[in-house]
């Protein structure tokens, strides 16, 4: 990390170098553009002030002294014997009419009263023919005298010039270790929690997910703490859904090499004896033979469930969608299994609307999932169980319910009944189902955008399947 915060640390130091230069080259250029600016509107004479001082003028009665006026100056005409011929401006209270040579010395060299102006004096010539001398009087506070070191000789003007080299490279290397101070600990501030990311992010490389990343301080990296510890926790969750995945993937095999290794082991020692004529007896031969084709179907169902299975785990599983009313759908699902539910002796509860409720589904797979339902009822229960079909229509969707009073789910396997090769039986008899069904009646359900659930105990009802399917609107 040495390495890093160094390449930090020079790089921040670039940028402010380069923010410096450009700011100086700003102020540079703005101070080239004002001057060249001022420097114009005193040649074409847009500074009258300034010309007065200049003297840039033939006749004293053509001079405006207006702008003087503004600033507290005036300006004073006087003829060669040093008397007042000409005044405007802001004139003080006390003025003379002509002064004596000694007092226009006074005046020139502004000493005593008259250092608190500043006098420039020219001399003109007017078109009378006579010579005039002109005092332009400035207050001090309103002019600022500045010295052109690049116009005075190196030896008289060295020990400016040095102060003025000694006072910028001064302030040139207070700028320089500033800028580089601040660098660093800028590089410093940014660095520690670089550093935590760069901990955290090698730990998810190696697979640790446990440890979070906390970062106290800026608003900017505690935003990238919080989205680097969401992405841990989606790492995390999906390495332990892969781990259920693969746990489960692997339990399947082992439910359906042990279910198909049942019928078929029982198959093949029963064909064995026929074949080898070990059974005499013709009663016991039919006998073998219902057995070995009862085997053959539970294989048979077996296969065709786990194709229907896997089927619809495919992306290119479409449903063939139709819009049917669902409750005479219901009805004729119930009719196919009545002599069934007779047989078993069931009491039958049907709770359908007289109305009809258009729903959009792939009649042949929502068929299969409510049978699946019903046949988990009929397979599992005892006779006189009760069980209850019933349709509740709703604005937004619609319930199918398939419930019974039997002997009901055990907790152990509630919540995860809905998985493949999951069976109450949990000695895995070959006399039960395939342990698909109520996979394959989810599966089928979800792919409608529907929901199935086992709902808790209710009343009389120990096992209650309930089917929530949205409506089309």
């Amino acid at each position: 990390m040495s390495k890093k915060n160094g390449q930090l640390s020079v790089a921040l130091f670039k940028y402010y170098i380069t923010f410096l230069v450009v700011l100086s080259g700003i102020f540079v250029i703005a101070y080239i553009v004002v001057s060249v600016s001022l420097a114009k509107q005193v040649h074409n004479n847009k500074a009258p002030i300034y010309d007065l001082i200049r003297g840039e003028y033939n006749d004293y009665k053509d001079i405006d002294p207006s702008d003087l006026k503004k600033i507290g100056g005036y300006i004073e005409v006087l003829d060669l014997d040093k008397k007042v011929v000409y005044r405007k401006g802001e004139l003080p209270d006390i003025l003379k009419d002509n002064y004596t040579e000694t007092e226009f010395i006074d005046i020139i060299s502004r000493s005593g009263e008259n250092a608190k102006y500043y006098v420039g004096c020219n001399s003109i010539n007017a078109e009378n023919g006579k010579d005039y001398i002109v005092l332009v009087r400035i207050p001090n506070e309103k002019v600022n005298v500045s010295l052109n070191i690049q116009k005075i000789p190196l030896q008289v003007g060295k020990p400016i010039l040095f102060l003025y080299l000694k006072v910028v490279s001064i302030a040139l290397i207070i700028s320089l270790v500033s800028i580089l101070g601040y660098s660093i600990l800028t590089a410093r501030k940014i660095n520690k929690p670089l550093k935590m990311i760069d901990e955290a992010l090698g730990k998810v490389l190696e697979g640790d997910y446990e440890e979070k990343l906390v970062i106290e301080g800026e608003r900017e990296f505690v935003r990238i703490s919080n989205t680097i510890n969401f992405l841990i926790d989606k790492l995390k969750n999906s390495r332990e859904e892969n781990s259920r995945l693969e746990q489960s993937k692997t339990r399947m095999l082992i439910d359906l090499s042990h279910d198909i290794k049942t019928p078929i082991t029982t198959i093949r020692g029963f064909s064995a004896a026929l074949y080898e004529g070990l059974v005499d007896d013709e009663d016991k031969k039919q006998k073998y033979y219902k057995t070995i084709y009862n085997k053959s179907e539970r294989v048979g169902e077996l296969v065709d469930d786990l194709f229907e299975f896997v089927k619809m785990d495919s992306t290119q599983y479409i449903l063939k969608i139709e819009t049917v009313d669902i409750c005479e759908f219901l009805r004729q699902i119930v009719v196919a299994y009545f002599d069934e539910i007779e047989e078993k002796k069931f009491e039958l509860i049907v709770i359908i609307p007289e109305e009809v409720v258009n729903l959009k589904i792939d009649g042949r797979l929502f068929r299969r999932a409510v049978t699946n339902l019903i046949e988990n009822s009929l397979k599992y229960n005892p006779e006189k169980t009760t069980l209850r079909i019933e349709l509740k229509n709703y604005k937004r969707y619609i319930m199918i319910y398939v419930a019974d009073n039997g002997i009901g789910i055990p907790l152990s396997i509630r919540s995860k009944v809905f998985e493949a090769f999951i069976r109450g039986d949990t000695s895995r008899g070959s006399d039960g189902g395939s342990g698909l069904g109520l996979a394959i009646a989810n599966k089928i359900i979800s792919n409608h955008g529907g929901e199935i659930s086992l709902d808790p105990s209710k009343d009389e009802d120990k096992t209650i399947f309930a089917i929530r399917m949205y409506k089309d609107i």
